[in-house]
């Protein structure tokens, strides 16, 4: 797989994202890319825990959020030592948490 071909995948995911499409299987999309680069898996994370407008979460096994840690887990293999990839990981791991606490909290 070349670096065009895993964009058109993000652009694809970013829009089933969007368009709250629970039925895409974003863990085995997100499993199949063959990209050894650190930084294309750190944005692909960032794209995966993004919320649609509605602001719920797919939390489904194979999810977005679910996705999310996976893409945070392979870019954090290129780059351990990297705050920002270490903080990706950390957002990816608490989004549930915090979106649910957020909500509760503030009504958001």
């Amino acid at each position: 797989m070349n670096i065009e071909e895993a964009k058109e995948i993000m652009r694809v995911i970013d829009g089933n994202i969007k368009s709250q499409n629970y039925e895409y299987d974003y863990l085995a999309v997100v499993k199949s890319i063959s990209i050894e680069d650190g930084e294309y898996w750190y944005y692909l994370s960032q794209v995966l825990r993004d919320l649609p407008e509605s602001n719920e979460m797919d939390l489904r096994d194979n999810g977005a959020l679910a996705a999310a840690i996976y893409a945070s887990e392979k870019s954090y293999g290129f780059s351990p030592n990297s705050a920002g990839t270490i903080a990706e990981k950390i957002l990816a791991l608490t989004m549930p948490n915090s979106r649910f606490e957020c909500k509760s909290k503030y009504g958001v």
